[in-house]
Formats: structure tokens, C-alpha cells, sequence
């Protein structure tokens, strides 16, 4: 009982979803900032982000659960993090959310935790995994990208269009999802959000992918859903809905297209996670055709896209660094 006592967890400060959410949404601009630095300092090796863990679950109503854990620290920030993470897509056929978890915030000079903070929809996970995708498509699509296909109408593709309207000015989105009206309850809330993006709902996930200048994957598939022969030159391909090794959006061949240029945010994580994992196993592409971390971009060491006619991929797993980075930025905000 004394180890109990030593933790002081009658000193932690607990802080509710709502807050949270209140808070990422009035300043997106910051959280795509720190994200950014993130990954920049973990490619100069000034960050720890190790491999996380994750796996499913039965979960209800035959829809596998995904358990996710991890953790971050970057040197000379204030604070370590420890992270939870869960997507129970069954959970909404009994009415309750499908996203859970929290993050545990700890004094990275005495290891004392600090605060827990509750996850959920909009929260802290959700918000920067928009921005990794904003900070992709910063630095990987054609600077000039107005057209942009959503593959998903969750939580996350809203975040995802939101962050990507700061770092791209956008004109039109087609978006597709498995459910008519979902889709439809997407287009009312993200059109009062942007009153001047045209936005279309597509039947045919096809008919999203051609033509688009951004796409942004953000589906929990257990199977491929976008094939190579619907991408067009140019294409920047954002993949956040595939983070675990049974998980897939792209089909494998998409990473064989002419003119690919791959990245990941980590290629060790993506080696046996994602998409890029899928690829691999499949003997499409070999580990050196990936070009690089997106840290990489950043810092230099690594092109980015080199024409207008590339095709750029971003395979987003979720790394322990993002989490350090907002769990950091967001306790420093509320201690103000």
C-alpha cells in the first residue's frame, strides 16, 4: 500500500471529454504545429516512441474491437505519455460511443502522473491524428490541391477535411461511406462548417478516388476498398483507418503504380501494421522502395514529391511521439 501512496493519485487532475474537445477545436492551428514538430524530432532522434500494442477483441454484434496502447516522451519537454486507445465499431448498435480511452500525463523528472484525460470522440487521439494527415498533405501533395476524396464519414473523416482546409485551400470534396445516411448527416454538418466547399456523396467508392488532387482514407477495413487502376497521376493518398497488421484500406498493387513515391510516419510500426505492411507481405514493394519517414520530409533528409505527376502515399499508424506531443501541449494549456 505504501508503493500506492507514493504515486500521490489523490493529486492527479482528472479532465473530462468535453473540455478537451472544446479546447483542440479552438486551436487547430497550434496542435498541427506541435504534431509537425513531432515528427521532426523523432527523425533527429531527439524523441522515444516505442512500438506500441495493440489487438483485437470480439467486440459486439460480430465487429471486432481494436485495443491500441502507447506512449511517448521528446526530450526536454515537461512530460512523458501513456496512452489508451479503442475503436468497438459494434458498440453502436447498443448505443454507446465506439471510440473509448484516455491519456495518462507524468512528470518526466520524478515520473509522477499529473493528470488523466479522457478520450473519446473529438478528443485528444482524434485531433492529432487530423493533423499527422494535415502535416502529410502539407508536405506531400501538389501545393495547388483544391479537389479532395473522403473515404469515410466518422468522427476522424471530419477531422480530417477540417485540418486539411488549414494547410490546403480546398474547393470541392466527394465523400463515400458505407451508410446512405450517414454520408448525408456528414455533408449537413461539414457544409455549415464550409458554406463555400461543394461537397457530393458518392455511391461507388470510384467515383470519389478519380480525379481527386488529396485522398484521405479514414475507414476501420479489414479489406482492401481502393484499388490501383481508380488513381489518378498526381494523386496524394492520406491512410489513417488502417493501424493495425489485420487491418487494410489500399489494395497492395496501389503501392506498385508508376510513379509512387511511399512514406510512412514510421516504417518500422508500418512494417508489421497498415497498409504499407499488406504490401510487403505481398511482395508488391520491398522495405527500400519506401522512401522515408514523413519526419524525414520535414527535417530535409528525404525528397518529397519530385513532379506534379507522382503519386504520394502516407501511411499514418499513430506513433507514441504525437501522443507526447498534444498530451504535452494540451496539459501545458489547461495549466496556464
Amino acid at each position: 500500500m505504501e508503493n500506492i501512496k507514493n504515486l500521490n493519485l489523490k493529486d492527479m487532475r482528472l479532465v473530462e471529454g468535453k473540455l478537451v474537445a472544446e479546447i483542440c477545436e479552438q486551436n487547430i492551428a497550434e496542435i498541427i504545429n506541435e504534431v509537425e514538430k513531432g515528427f521532426a524530432q523523432l527523425s533527429n532522434g531527439d524523441a522515444v516512441s516505442p512500438p506500441f500494442i495493440n489487438f483485437p477483441t470480439e467486440g459486439l454484434h460480430g465487429k471486432e474491437g481494436h485495443v491500441h496502447f502507447k506512449a511517448g516522451y521528446v526530450r526536454g519537454d515537461d512530460y512523458f505519455v501513456f496512452k489508451y486507445s479503442a475503436g468497438f465499431w459494434g458498440n453502436q448498435e447498443v448505443g454507446i460511443p465506439t471510440d473509448t480511452g484516455f491519456f495518462m500525463i507524468f512528470d518526466a523528472k520524478t515520473g509522477q502522473p499529473v493528470s488523466l484525460i479522457e478520450g473519446g470522440d473529438f478528443t485528444l487521439t482524434d485531433h492529432r491524428t487530423a493533423a499527422a494527415g494535415a502535416v502529410a498533405s502539407k508536405w506531400l501533395s501538389r501545393e495547388n490541391s483544391k479537389t479532395v476524396g473522403i473515404i469515410g464519414n466518422g468522427v476522424q473523416a471530419k477531422l480530417q477535411l477540417i485540418y486539411l482546409s488549414k494547410v490546403r485551400n480546398i474547393e470541392s470534396v466527394k465523400v463515400w461511406g458505407r451508410n446512405t445516411s450517414h454520408v448525408a448527416e456528414y455533408i449537413d454538418w461539414m457544409g455549415k462548417k464550409f458554406p463555400d466547399i461543394n461537397l457530393v456523396g458518392c455511391k461507388e467508392i470510384k467515383d470519389v478516388v478519380s480525379g481527386v488532387d488529396v485522398l484521405v482514407t479514414a475507414v476501420p477495413s479489414s479489406q482492401p476498398i481502393i484499388f490501383s487502376e481508380w488513381i489518378s497521376k498526381g494523386t496524394h493518398i492520406t491512410g489513417v483507418g488502417a493501424c493495425g497488421p489485420t487491418m487494410q484500406e489500399l489494395d497492395a498493387k496501389v503501392f506498385g503504380l508508376p510513379n509512387v513515391k511511399i512514406y510512412a510516419d514510421s516504417i518500422e510500426a508500418c512494417s508489421t501494421n497498415g497498409d504499407i505492411h499488406h504490401a510487403l507481405e505481398e511482395k508488391v514493394i520491398t522495405r527500400s522502395e519506401i522512401k522515408g519517414n514523413l519526419g524525414d520530409v520535414i527535417i530535409g533528409s528525404v525528397k518529397g514529391r519530385a513532379s506534379d505527376d507522382d503519386i504520394t502515399i502516407v501511411d499514418l499508424v499513430g506513433l507514441g511521439v504525437q501522443d507526447a506531443k498534444i498530451g504535452n501541449w494540451f496539459y501545458k494549456k489547461i495549466s496556464c
